[in-house]
This record gives structure tokens, sequence and C-alpha cells, in this order.
């Protein structure tokens, strides 16, 4: 069995599939583990899932972070405790299987712990303890050795110079000691309902699950929070209501509504205002227009091209000088010197309007360190104003208009997990037609790249430098990769990436 995978662009699938009869079978994928929310940039590491085979559960188990699944016939059922994330580390683990004490054991590798795994009562047993003048040795050997359970699983081997094992016999014992684990699942409660319609043009949620108490019923706006109640009465019964209210699976959902949901409301009102100039357009030429059926055809066609981007439009500047500073206000570094500036953009009214000026590290360091460049906003005053002369011994290129498309329908990562979370069906179906985030230059959307940026921050640019001639003038700026630039709660932030 495999579980997991990236596939046509999208990361984290968490697909789960079976090797039988000679052939691979898809099994459901339930909902999406909230471990793979995770990452790098924002939270500082990732979850390693580990899958193993439980010989006293009988069952395929996999082992996140702040969850545990347990694969119970053809569907994961997901165990949740407090004490995992305070018991075990997210990354750098090997799990452990005794089939002959039926105990489990979660070796996590930073600090040497052992954690005892069990669903009903998880507990730490055991460290690995090197001495003061070893660890250092230890640890290198210890987080970077690929760890392979041999003999039995009663051995931990590492196969690197100097190669050790470790024998974790009687840590085994130790936790058999402690008293029987959960090896029979309690009875599965009913799946969690899941319904939606379109409401005067929003998309409303109905959720229910069975809880101590009675049904917990959700429902809202999708993507948004939902009104929360624990009504008395049988699951069934109330989702027929439901239903009978027009609510349906998320396959019922048309995907022209569904495309709405990735666009950030500026570029919708963008949209709308430029709909509504290409129809003032077509009303000025009806007359001709009826005399040339054929170019009413071809225009329909051309509409029909453009379900990803919008038309190419000039957004701002490249090179020349930001409009409208004063020389105190042009950025410098920590050690006084001016920064090179790169780029403006104008904004739209939903974003507050004005413009955001890009100013990068002028010796060569700005793909090193987000910190080192500097994005500023411009007030709708000092858009208009002309450019500012940059101060001496500033690398300046010759102007040019910055040429950029908006995304039409895009779906970043961070709605798509949200969404999935609640409803895999949902998840996919966002995925199906409009999940993979557009790579190339463009303004709004989502980033190519989600490691990028805070949580809630919303992409206002992304340009790939590796894609375009760098100005003769810009040689020794050392622009590559990808720039980003977002609003943040804090104001503008900007930052390159590899391609």
């Amino acid at each position: 069995m495999v579980w997991g995978g990236d596939a046509d662009g999208r990361e984290n699938v968490h697909d789960t599939l079976v090797w039988l009869g000679g052939a691979w079978r898809e099994l459901p994928r339930g909902p999406r583990p909230r471990d793979l929310r995770f990452s790098h940039s924002s939270h500082g590491f990732w979850v390693d899932h580990v899958l193993y085979f439980d010989t006293a559960l009988g069952r395929i188990v996999r082992v996140g972070f702040e969850e545990v699944a347990v694969l119970d016939g053809d569907r994961w059922r997901v165990f949740k405790d407090a004490r995992f994330q305070d018991l075990w580390l997210p990354s750098q683990r090997t799990v452990a299987h005794d089939p002959a004490s039926g105990e489990t054991l979660v070796v996590c590798w930073d600090d040497g712990r052992i954690v005892r795994l069990d669903l009903a009562a998880p507990d730490r047993v055991a460290a690995i303890v090197h001495p003061p003048r070893d660890r250092d040795e230890a640890q290198q050997y210890l987080t970077r050795a690929e760890h392979a359970v041999v003999d039995g699983t009663r051995l931990l081997g590492f196969p690197v110079a100097g190669t050790f094992a470790i024998d974790l016999a009687a840590v085994f014992a130790l936790a058999a000691s402690l008293g029987p684990r959960l090896t029979v699942l309690p009875p599965a409660a009913p799946d969690p309902v899941r319904l939606y319609r379109d409401r005067d043009g929003t998309i409303e949620a109905w959720f229910a699950d069975v809880v101590a108490g009675g049904v917990r019923v959700r429902r809202g706006r999708v993507g948004r929070a939902l009104e929360e109640e624990v009504v008395a009465g049988d699951l069934d019964a109330l989702a027929a209501v439901a239903r009978a209210e027009g609510f349906a699976e998320a396959e019922a959902l048309s995907d022209e509504r569904l495309k709405t949901l990735g666009r950030p409301v500026w570029s919708l009102k963008e949209e709308k205002k430029a709909k509504k100039r290409r129809d003032d357009e077509d009303d000025e030429d009806e007359d001709e227009e009826r005399d040339d059926e054929s170019d009413d055809d071809e225009s329909d066609d051309d509409d029909d091209d453009e379900l990803t981007r919008e038309a190419p439009a000039v957004v701002g500047r490249l090179g020349g000088g930001p409009s409208g500073l004063t020389a105190s206000e042009w950025p410098r570094d920590e050690d006084g010197r001016a920064l090179a500036f790169l780029l403006q953009l104008a904004l739209p009214a939903e974003l507050g309007g004005g413009g955001v000026a890009v100013f990068v590290a002028p010796d060569g360091t700005c793909t090193e360190e987000d910190d080192y460049n500097r994005a500023i906003r411009l007030t709708d005053a000092q858009l208009a104003a002309p450019p500012t002369k940059a101060p001496k011994k500033v690398a300046v290129a010759p102007p040019r208009n910055l040429v950029l498309a908006s995304p039409r329908v895009e779906f970043g990562r961070e709605l798509v997990e949200q969404l999935g979370a609640e409803d895999a069906a949902l998840g996919e179906r966002l995925e199906a037609i409009g999940g993979v985030v557009d790579p190339t230059d463009k303004v709004g959307g989502f980033p190519a790249y989600v490691q990028m940026g805070e949580p809630g921050a919303a992409l206002v640019c992304q340009l790939d430098f590796d894609g375009r001639r760098t100005p003769d003038a810009w040689e020794d700026l050392g622009l590559a990769g990808v720039i980003y630039v977002f609003r943040t709660a804090d104001g503008f932030s900007a930052g390159f990436q590899g391609t």
C-alpha cells in the first residue's frame, strides 16, 4: 500500500492505493489530514508521516503529528489526542513495531525520546542518552542516517560510516509492562453529511455529524466560519430536511460558481468592470456585429479561451525610479546603503488604492534573505507624481512598462486544504476545475510556491527573473528566481525564491 503523493502540480494529495490482484486500486481519500497544513516557512517544520502494519490491531496505521489514522476496511479512521504532539516530534522519527509483544514505539532522533504508541494512552517510556563527549557525533548519525528497522524490529541499524545499532528489546518489554494497548477499535460513528446549495450567487454549506448529545449542524457561507448548534434527532432525517431545502452533494455545484471561491474580491470586481466595458463596446458595435456573424462566433471562442487568465495590461513600471518619494523616504539597509529600485505597481481600490514600490539589496544578496529587500506603499498622490531620482551609486535600469495578466480561476493550496479538510469531494472538485496555481508572471491570484509569504498574506504579483533579460545596469544585483510581493497585515513584503 502507498499513501500520499504529488500529482498534476498538486502536492499532498493524500491518495491511498493498494496493490490487489496484480493492479492498483484506489481507496476513498477521506478527510484531509490536518497535519498536511504544516509548512516549514509558516511553522518551522514539516510533518513526516509514517505507515506501518500493527499486528495487534491487524491494520495499517499512519502516524502523523496531531493525528494517528487507522485503515479500517477501506476507510481511514482518525484518532486525535492532545498528548500526541506533546509526546513526539513531527519529523526525524522511526516507528518500530514488535510482533512478539504487540508494542509500537516512536523513536524521535532529534532529542532521543522514545514514546509508546497507544491510541488510548500514549506515553513516553525511554530515551536514548549519549555521553557528552560523543553527543555531537552521535547526533549527526541520528539526524542524517537512513534508519532501518532490522532483526525482528528489536534492533535499529544505521547504514553510515561506523555502523552501529540500538537494541530496543528492553524498551519493548517496559512498554508491555504498562498494560494492554487499545487493540479493538470502538464502533465507528456514522459518516458526516456534507451538503451545499447555490443561493443567490452565494454557495452555502450544511454540515452535520453525530456528537455527544445529538447531531452537530453547521451551516453558512462556504469558506467562512459556520454557525453551529447541537440538535436532537436522527442524522439521516435532518439531512433529508436539508435536501428538501435545496442542499445537495458537492457534485451538484456548478463549476462556474465554484470558480469564484478561488478569486479575491477585488479580482471579481475588476472582472465585472471589464465585462461591463466589453458589453458597452458590444452595444456600440451592434450593427456591425449583426453584419458579420462569423466575427461573433470568433469573439465567443475568444471568450471561452479566457478561462484562466485576463488579457495582459500595463500594471506598473520596471526600472527607472519610484514615483513621489523624497530622498529621506528612499529605503536603506542596516549599513545605511540605499537599496536599488526594482518595480512599482498600481493597486486596485479593494487593496487600498495607490501602489507599491519594491526595492532590493544592491550588493547581489537580494535572493538570500527577504529582510534584505523592501516593499513600501505609495499613496495615490505619490503614484501620480514624477519618478524620484535615485541616490548616487545606486544601479538604475531604463524604465519600461510592466505588463502582467491576472489569473481568472485559481485556487491556492490554503483554500483547497481548508475546504478539503471539511469535504474531500469538494476539495477534489476545486482541484479539478482550477487547482493548479499559475506559475507564470501575474498580478493577483496565489503564489506558485506556497512556502513563500505569511499565513493570510495576499499575493500582489509574482515575476520570474530567470525567464527575462536582465538590463546591464542590474547585472550586479543578482536577480534570480521568482520575486513575490505580498500584502500583509503590517504592509508589504518582497522576497525571491528559486524555480
